[in-house]
């Protein structure tokens, strides 16, 4: 799609003063809900990607109940949760028996501004691809740590 992922007509606007009051608000609060409130399915994944010589390490959190389905990124060595907006999740492939792929994209927002996108492709509780594309087009692959997610406090843990 011309201009990235808004229609030209979107291009290129900042948000409103009352949407960036909420996304702010959603920043803040989007970390502490993880695991704070009864109800909500929490999954969080620990993933490695870039270079051998300077890894990046990402954990994804999604949350979702019967009303919101959200999540954030946390990096190793950031400063802190970068909220997640889902903005597809389409069915790539069906397999008889077994659990459907879907391929999923998330938008990233950094100061109530959207940002980069991560692009998941899983099958049941496997994550088959994961690509972060920032907003100049640079792309990250990522392939899934499954020995850094602790099992006392389901938090990803590196060395």
């Amino acid at each position: 799609m011309a201009g990235g992922v808004f229609p030209r007509r979107h291009a290129g606007r900042q948000p409103g003063r009352a949407v960036r009051a909420a996304l702010g608000l959603a920043c803040a609060l989007l970390p502490g809900l993880a695991g704070a409130v009864d109800g909500v399915d929490v999954q969080r994944r620990c993933y490695v990607g870039g270079p051998a010589t300077a890894p990046i390490r990402l954990e994804l959190t999604w949350l979702r109940d019967s009303a919101f389905h959200g999540g954030y990124a946390r990096y190793a060595r950031g400063s802190g949760a970068i909220p997640l907006v889902l903005l597809a999740s389409d069915e790539i492939e069906t397999y008889p028996g077994r659990p459907s792929t879907f391929r999923s994209t998330w938008l990233e927002i950094v100061d109530a501004v959207p940002g980069g996108r991560y692009v998941l492709e899983t099958q049941g509780a496997r994550t088959y691809g994961l690509e972060y594309i920032a907003t100049d087009g640079r792309r990250v692959g990522f392939v899934e740590d499954l020995d850094a997610l602790s099992d006392a406090d389901a938090r990803c843990r590196w060395p």
